[in-house]
């Protein structure tokens, strides 16, 4: 299980070691290599979870070197570490803080230390959760201050505040150490005076940037606002600038950071922030620290696994003298603070309860305020379907406008025809002035029209009082409508004003409610960190409440979709009351509109009253004019007969035209049926030769494949792909020429250009199956990978072409897509070609493998056979307790090589079963190629048994021959025997079947080859003891002096043989580890 998916068990395991190394409980400063691991590791699993969760778990509230540690690889990685684990630390700041806090309470030099280093560490985490834009080591390039703050003054007043806080805690911090130093007496050349400054270096990198912001702010603000208002600003930098130069000079005199930092130096006065041109002559303090040997480099990968460096001596070393420590009141005050915790514990238990309660509580307030929200929303929708059906009355209302408006038209039309008649009727009255005589003669007659005339005055004093009543009733609809529509525009506004007063609210409440929710979530995780760090007894209740907080996450995000639905929902309100206000705005338009229309009824009635009055003066003259208007309508009667005529007329030739017009029209039609006949011919000849050419096309690609398919040894391999891939080039090259050619000439000229998408479909698929093909039987896999990603890059690209080709047929589209998918097959031939060159050496495992077990055999036998001659030499040449000794080793090295041949017997044949079950319908080559890693180990294993045959067989003619003066030699290359042979039995035990016969018999003859083994170590031994009785010294015949002389000599000769004891394990350690980098 891992707790990140970008980092393995392994390498969280690797983590864990590390940190744990890093957190130890000795007095010393902390391990870079363990250091690096922790940092590496944040990259490994993007993020800071994982660190969080091996620290979390070391014993912080139990030991105080552990603690200290704790915040010495904290600031290393926050400065150092992956970009997200600031952010990943924010959840772990009430942690820290409640460490210092514990560890706070003892006065034996750590303890303040520990409070002031985590007030430190949580300063950093929040300044840089407020400004997420500097990075943990706050190294900024030129210019990426002034673009953080946007060249805001107001930003760079509440910076300066912000990093004069961060400095506080720095010199607070490194104030503390130099005096736990100096109050017990600690020298910096010791171990515990290196593991107290240490943390001095990040310390020292972190002040010297935050020096230079500081100054650089000062001139920004001195430069933009009065000097008045900065007395503040300079007071404090004074301050700190002489706590800063102090803390500088005083660490650059210690002797402990000579090698591993270089200390700046800052002037002996403050720059002058009065005086811009003093910011010229400013020089940024550097801070150097060197680069670490490549030798730590390279052996922290095989300390990660084991650490194989002797620390024995730096713990044997004498610690200075410590002070006095009362342990009788360090366990009483032990006690004290395991009873607060426990009551912490029970309260915090009981806060918890109460939050649950306070949550569910707090639920349901949340969702009776959505459910009333959502009631507000729909009575708001409701009126606003009110307000339309409202605004609907009115414009129907409005719509009848119009027609009084036509009607008061209608009424002008009349007038005017009154008006013409009248003019009309002057005309004719002039002409009729001189028979006024005539007319008086007949007064009896003009009495009878005078009656009749005032008939007619009498109607139209009618019309016209029914004229004034419409009119008046036309009014008052118009003054209802008015008042309608100030009515309804009032009511709008009102409407609208309630709206975005509860639209208003419901942000409010919305905002109130996501900041609750996002502090009783930080509230939670805080409390489960804490929780979890004080006693591992309530894990289970943490996870339970850890549970809980992820409900409330997933409750957080319906109470954020619900959110989301309420904006929707309040955005529709707020789109129908625009449009509420565009209907309004359309009103008021029609007021105006109607104002208008009043005021030209009001002058329509002044002209139609005073041609009431012209009517009355005139109608005395109308009986007159009617006889003349008759003989008028007479002669239009005539003119209407005249006109009649010439329409009948005018219709005969219009018959004429329009058959002329409709025989055109048949010709035209006959001709355009033509045409298009011939147009069909030529479409379905191109249609059949389009035909033609992809039956062509495909037949030609199914015979290649079928030919593909007969000869299905090339078919996967790199030469193949390399053909198909050179063909497809030119089959492109030649789709280009073609697809300029095709259109140059107009789209005619389909044929060449659809065989050759055919064949370039066909060749790119091809391409592509043969590359996924190498791919999948590739023995490198990030050869492999990368060939693969790059056959999809490949496939990208055709898609490309494919839709550019379909959707257009401009050529500066095509051709870029063309040259873009030529690069790419380029770029997967070479690969593939390097891919191969590569396979070649895993080719000739096959060989290799055999020559080697081949080797084995042979070495092992000349060993047997130098072995039994060793035995007969020494049996003609030596005699006594040398020539027993002799053949009680050559024995036991014989049996030990005929038991090394039987498992080499029986390993062959498990290796046999392995093959014989692994190839299937493959060569045994082909499976050694295939399973290459288990094949290299194999070959190392066989290697490593012929090699451990020659040097036994050299040991024991050392022995024999009386070179060596011990039978150490035999007993070393005894058990280097034995366990290359145990590396040849795990290396056959890998792959064979558990239940197989030859792996049981190989595991009897391993157990032989132990046994034998063992029986050489015991001869040698007691060989050895038995030659070396013949040498005791006899010490009665010294005297005291030479006695004493004697164990002096004896003891300076243990003294030098521990020595070179020690010597040597160094240089085993050393030689296993290059062996081990060696083989990997």
């Amino acid at each position: 299980m891992t707790l990140n998916n970008t980092l393995t068990d392994k390498e969280y395991y690797q983590l864990t070691i590390s940190i744990g190394k890093a957190f130890n409980s000795y007095e010393a400063p902390v391990k870079s290599k363990h250091v690096r691991a922790a940092i590496i590791g944040t990259y490994h699993s993007n993020g800071g979870h994982a660190f969080w969760a091996i620290a979390i778990r070391q014993p912080l509230q139990e030991n105080r070197i552990t603690a200290w540690k704790f915040c010495h690889v904290l600031h290393k990685i926050l400065r150092e570490g992956h970009p997200l684990v600031l952010q990943h630390s924010m959840r772990h700041r009430t942690m820290i803080t409640e460490i210092g806090k514990l560890w706070g309470h003892l006065n034996d030099g750590y303890g303040l230390c520990i409070k002031h280093y985590t007030k430190l560490l949580v300063t950093k985490i929040e300044f840089h959760d407020r400004n997420p834009r500097f990075p943990g080591s706050l190294v900024l390039k030129r210019g990426e201050l002034e673009q953080i703050a946007g060249n805001d003054i107001n930003v760079y007043f509440q910076l300066a505040v912000e990093m004069f806080d961060y400095l506080d805690e720095i010199v607070a911090l490194q104030a503390t150490i130099f005096n736990s130093i100096t109050t017990f007496t600690v020298s910096s050349l010791s171990l515990p005076g290196q593991c107290r400054l240490a943390p001095l270096i990040p310390c020292i990198q972190d002040s010297n940037q935050l020096y230079d912001f500081v100054v650089r702010l000062m001139f920004l603000l001195h430069a933009n606002l009065p000097d008045d208002l900065l007395n503040g600003h300079r007071e404090r930098f004074r301050t700190l600038f002489r706590q800063l130069h102090n803390f500088y000079k005083q660490a650059g005199t210690l002797q402990y950071f000579v090698n591993l930092i270089k200390v700046p130096s800052l002037p002996s006065n403050p720059p002058n922030f009065l005086v811009q041109s003093d910011l010229g002559n400013y020089t940024a303090p550097v801070v150097v620290v060197p680069q670490e040997s490549n030798d730590s480099d390279t052996n922290s990968v095989v300390d990660n696994l084991v650490d194989t460096s002797p620390e024995l001596p730096e713990r044997t070393k004498t610690p200075p003298p410590l002070p006095h420590v009362d342990f009788d009141r360090l366990l009483k005050e032990r006690d004290e603070l395991i009873r607060h915790m426990q009551q912490e514990i029970s309260k915090q238990n009981e806060i918890v309860k109460s939050k649950e309660i306070e949550k569910r509580e707090y639920e349901n307030r949340v969702q009776d305020h959505i459910t009333k929200i959502n009631n507000d929303l729909l009575e708001a929708q409701q009126e606003l379907t009110n307000t339309r059906l409202q605004k609907e009355e009115i414009e129907l209302k409005l719509q009848t406008a119009p027609d009084l408006e036509e009607k008061v038209q209608a009424e002008e039309e009349r007038a005017k025809a009154t008006e013409d008649k009248f003019q009309k009727l002057k005309n004719m009255y002039t002409q009729i002035r001189d028979e006024h005589i005539k007319l008086l003669r007949q007064h009896g007659e003009v009495s009878k029209q005078s009656a009749e005339n005032t008939r007619l005055l009498t109607e139209a004093s009618q019309e016209k009082e029914e004229f004034k009543a419409k009119l008046e009733e036309i009014q008052r609809e118009q003054e209802i409508t008015k008042e309608s529509l100030q009515q309804s525009a009032s009511e709008t506004e009102r409407q609208k004003d309630e709206l975005s007063e509860k639209v208003k609210t419901t942000e409010r409440e919305n905002l109130t409610l996501l900041e609750k929710v996002q502090d009783i979530e930080s509230n939670k995780s805080a409390e489960i960190a804490e929780l979890k760090i004080v006693v591992d007894k309530l894990q289970k209740s943490l996870n339970e409440q850890r549970e809980s907080s992820m409900k409330l996450d997933g409750e957080k995000e319906n109470l954020e979709s619900k959110y989301q639905e309420m904006l929707s929902k309040t955005a529709d309100v707020e789109s129908s009351y625009q449009e509420t206000l565009a209907s309004l705005e359309k009103l008021r338009i029609v007021e105006i509109e109607k104002q208008q229309l009043d005021q030209e009824f009001e002058q329509q009635k002044a002209s139609n009253d005073a041609l009431s009055s012209q009517i009355e003066q005139k109608n005395s003259e109308y009986e007159s004019l009617e006889i003349k208007l008759n003989e008028h309508l007479e002669n239009s009667a005539k003119e209407i007969e005249s006109l009649q005529q010439q329409i009948q007329a005018n219709d005969e030739k219009f018959q004429e035209t329009l058959d002329q017009n409709h025989n055109e029209a048949l010709e035209k039609i006959q001709k355009l049926e033509l045409d298009l006949i011939n147009q069909k011919i030529q479409g379905e000849a191109a249609l059949r030769a389009l035909l033609e050419t992809c039956v062509k096309t495909s037949a030609k690609i199914t015979l290649r494949a079928i030919t593909e398919s007969e000869t299905p040894g090339a078919s996967g391999t790199t030469t193949y792909f390399i053909m198909i891939a050179e063909e497809l080039q030119d089959v492109l090259e030649k789709l280009k020429l073609v697809h300029g050619n095709y259109l140059e000439d107009n789209n005619k000229n389909a044929e060449a250009l659809v065989r050759k998408v055919q064949a370039t479909g066909h060749l790119i698929s091809s391409v592509h199956e043969q590359g996924m093909a190498i791919c999948n039987k590739s023995t490198n896999i990030d050869s492999g990978e990368k060939i693969a990603n790059e056959l999809r890059e490949f496939g990208k690209s055709v898609s490309n072409f494919f839709e550019s080709l379909h959707t257009t047929s401009k050529s500066d589209t095509v051709n870029p897509q063309i040259n873009d998918m030529k690069e790419q097959l380029y770029k997967v031939t070479q690969m593939i070609g390097d891919l191969s060159n590569n396979n070649d050496e895993i080719d000739q495992l096959g060989d290799l493998v055999e020559k080697e077990l081949s080797s084995m055999d042979k070495a092992i036998e000349d060993a047997a056979q130098k072995i039994v001659d060793m035995l007969t030499q020494t049996k003609t040449s030596d005699s006594g307790i040398k020539l027993e000794v002799n053949e009680k080793i050559l024995d036991a090295c014989t049996n030990l090589m005929r038991a090394i041949q039987i498992l080499v017997q029986k390993s062959r044949k498990v290796q046999s079963e392995i093959v014989a079950q692994g190839k299937g319908s493959a060569s045994v080559k082909e499976f050694y190629k295939r399973n290459h890693q288990w094949t290299e180990g194999l070959i190392s294993a066989a290697k490593s048994v012929a090699n451990g045959a020659k040097f036994l067989v050299d040991a024991a003619d050392k022995a024999v021959t009386g070179e060596s003066k011990h039978t150490l030699d035999i007993v070393v290359a005894a058990q280097e025997i034995a366990a290359c042979t145990a590396q040849l039995v795990v290396a056959s035990r890998v792959k064979a079947p558990r239940q197989s016969q030859n792996l049981q018999e190989l595991t009897q003859a391993s157990r032989n080859v132990t046994q034998s083994t063992g029986i050489v170590v015991a001869t040698a031994k007691d060989c050895s003891q038995r030659l070396d009785e013949g040498q005791d010294l006899d010490f009665t015949k010294l005297s005291i002096h030479q006695a004493k002389t004697k164990e002096m000599e004896v003891q300076v000769k243990v003294l030098e043989l521990e020595q070179a004891l020690e010597m040597e394990r160094l240089k085993l350690s050393a030689l296993r580890r290059q062996n081990y980098q060696s083989m990997e």
